[in-house]
């Protein structure tokens, strides 16, 4: 982006005008981004060496999933499989390059069966069977699901790579992305990826009826809406989704267009499926 605003400057026909009034600012602006690059590449520095989970419970849940979710975009692990803290991997430098590795992370990705299908204990353990390859990471993820433990953002990345869904059809939702955790969840809980837009879409639909009256709860959710706030939802489908979203756009009427984010999903009321000792799953 710098380098196209430094090309495009000096093709201007205009560009002896541009750097009469505003030349100090074209001239310094690259060697100010460095600048601003080294200070968080410290700060960076810093944090790694004193550790996530000194920061991680000073944190709002919804903060803590943002960091989760940005962490998983950047496409290194905090830790690597052997419980080293890895350098990030060198950035591809031609657009080839750039391509290839994209559709490298796509195919990564996409994950058969689906989410939540058919779901349940022994479903996370053939996932984890499959998916893992390192043989300690994967007996522990093993254990920890067989003992009914909890898999973090962190330890669901070892399995799960960041997903990111098409929207839900006749809703400003227009993309649904869904961090390991969340994905480690859907598939323990039997949840698909349909439920969750059905309950995104009847979400819309009371939102909508809300919004009609201009009542305080239309302009609870709106507010919530736009600073990314969590909003809890149960939907008269059965299931609940606790998600936040941010503002991707509007349409060809002004409307804003949104991205959710899934925070957590269950169904409503049911407990967790209970512990199944891997012997009994046919892995």
């Amino acid at each position: 982006m710098v380098n196209r605003l430094l090309v495009l400057v000096e093709a201007s026909e205009k560009r002896d005008h541009l750097y009469e009034v505003a030349g100090d600012i074209i001239v310094d602006f690259p060697r100010h981004l460095q600048h601003l690059e080294r200070h968080l590449d410290r700060l960076n520095y810093a944090l790694a060496s004193v550790g996530q989970k000194q920061y991680r419970d000073r944190i709002p849940l919804t903060d803590r999933y943002k960091v989760d979710y940005a962490m998983q975009e950047a496409r290194f692990p905090l830790v690597s499989d052997e419980g080293q803290s890895p350098f990030p991997p060198t950035k591809p430098k031609t657009v080839a390059q750039r391509v290839a590795q994209r559709y490298a992370m796509q195919r990564e990705a996409d994950l058969s069966p689906p989410l939540g299908v058919p779901g349940g204990p022994c479903h996370v353990m053939q996932r984890i069977e499959n998916r893992v390859r390192n043989p300690k990471v994967r007996e522990e993820l093993i254990e920890d699901v067989e003992s009914g433990g909890d898999l973090d953002n962190q330890e669901a990345s070892k399995v799960y790579s960041l997903e990111g869904e098409k929207g839900v059809e006749g809703t400003p939702f227009k993309s649904l992305v869904l961090t390991a955790h969340v994905q480690f969840r859907m598939d323990q809980r039997a949840v698909s990826v349909g439920n969750v837009q059905a309950a995104l879409h009847k979400f819309h639909e009371a939102y909508s009826k809300e919004k009609s009256t201009n009542s305080p709860l239309y302009k609870r959710w709106e507010q919530d809406l736009d600073r990314g706030e969590a909003i809890r939802w149960d939907s008269p489908t059965g299931l609940t989704v606790v998600f936040t979203t941010r503002a991707v756009g509007v349409d060809n009427k002004g409307r804003k267009l949104r991205q959710a984010t899934l925070v957590t999903t269950y169904w409503t009321g049911k407990p967790n499926p209970r512990p199944i000792p891997a012997e009994s799953c046919a892995l």
